[in-house]
Order: structure tokens, then sequence, then C-alpha cells
């Protein structure tokens, strides 16, 4: 990113990015921390492609994401990213298997049923829940929901894997395994950046970034 803004019209008129300048290298694990209001949000919007920054460049594994239609967008999501948020957001009549099948349907992407199906097994086994490809989310604990989560974002095999305070619903014995999941991926050569309020988890990573009042440093 170069100089990236993002505005949000009012009135009044709110600045949530300004002059947001930073680069994530392939591999790389980093954090995000700032407090509430200072921008992280909207910057994992921007890098994730849901939202278009309003000023300045984006570029994504060497593509200026900004002359792009949302069609060509939406192809992007779907094949070059993958997005956990705090809330699992799975589907409470669906299995863990068919939840992270889900991930298939975004971006029209050309598997067949045969694929998808191994996909998320595979991705389920990736996770440590190959013993848990048909329970419901009603019967599992909260780190196996998140890891359910994390199994589709992984579906597709994203080129970065982007997270939205991950560990923020969990309890901490919960959140440590999903941490030491994070760690076992990004060893694996996944490129990960997270967004957080705990020390406990930027500490994780091999990088932070600090956010203040929409602007992006290095500390």
């Amino acid at each position: 990113m170069r100089g990236v803004e993002r505005r949000y019209p009012g009135p009044p008129e709110v600045l949530a990015l300004r002059d947001a300048t930073f680069e994530v290298a392939p591999g790389e694990y980093v954090a995000m921390m700032g407090p509430s209001g200072s921008g992280k949000s909207t910057l994992l919007n921007v890098i994730g492609l849901l939202v278009q920054p309003t000023g300045g460049t984006y570029r994504l594994d060497g593509v200026d994401v900004g002359n792009l239609s949302e069609p060509e967008l939406a192809g992007i999501r779907a094949q070059w990213l993958g997005i956990v948020f705090q809330a699992f957001h799975l589907l409470s009549d669906r299995t863990a298997e068919a939840n992270v099948a889900v991930g298939a349907l975004y971006g029209g992407a050309q598997l067949s049923r045969a694929e998808v199906r191994d996909r998320a097994r595979a991705a389920l086994e990736g996770v440590g829940l190959a013993h848990r490809v048909t329970a419901f989310p009603s019967t599992m604990s909260g780190g196996e929901r998140q890891r359910v989560a994390i199994a589709r974002a992984l579906l597709m095999r994203p080129r970065l894997l982007l997270c939205d305070e991950p560990t923020g619903n969990l309890d901490s014995g919960s959140a440590a395994g999903v941490l030491d999941l994070f760690s076992e991926l990004h060893a694996q050569g996944q490129t990960i950046v997270t967004i957080t309020h705990s020390a406990e988890v930027a500490s994780r990573a091999g990088r932070t970034l600090w956010m203040l009042d929409g602007t992006v440093s290095e500390r």
C-alpha cells in the first residue's frame, strides 16, 4: 500500500485511513494493533477487497486492484484471500464439512463436488478436526468452531489469510490452540495478517504494525 486513504461520506465525513503505507512480503506473519477507532477494521476491509480505497495505491501480488471491476475483485477475493472473523459465521444446520465447503461457492470456483468434498476434509484434517467432519456447530466448543471457520478460509488455498480478532470470542485455552494453528500454518509458508487488540496474539507474529488515527507505523 502507498498513501492509501479511505473516506466515508458524511455529514460529517470520516477519514478512516490516511496515507497508509506499508508492505507485507509473501510468507510473512504480521499483526496489526491499535486502539478502537484507529482504523484497523477499515484497513482489513481494504486489504480483503471488501471496500475500495478512496485514494492511494494498493497492489496485491503486483496487481493494482484499484483498476479492477467488481467481478474481477470478487474472483480475487475467492481465489487469493481467506478471511477469518471474530464471529465464526457458521451455518447451524450444516455439518463441519458442509460449512467448510461453503467456501467454494464464492467467485465461481470451478471444482466438482468430489473435489470440494476432498478439499473440505483435507482442510478439516489440517486444523485437527478430521474426527469432527460430520459434527454440527451446536456440538462443538468455541475453539472447534473457530477451527472450522479457519478451514473454510483455507479451502481455496489462499495466498493471504486475513484474521479479524480471531481469538476474541475464545477462552484462553481455545485461543492458545488457535494461535498454535496459525504458527503451524505460517511455518508451512502461509502469509497471515491479523488484526488484534491482544499483545499475546501479536507476540506470535513475526512483525507488528501499529495503527493510530488511520495511519500505519512500525515501532
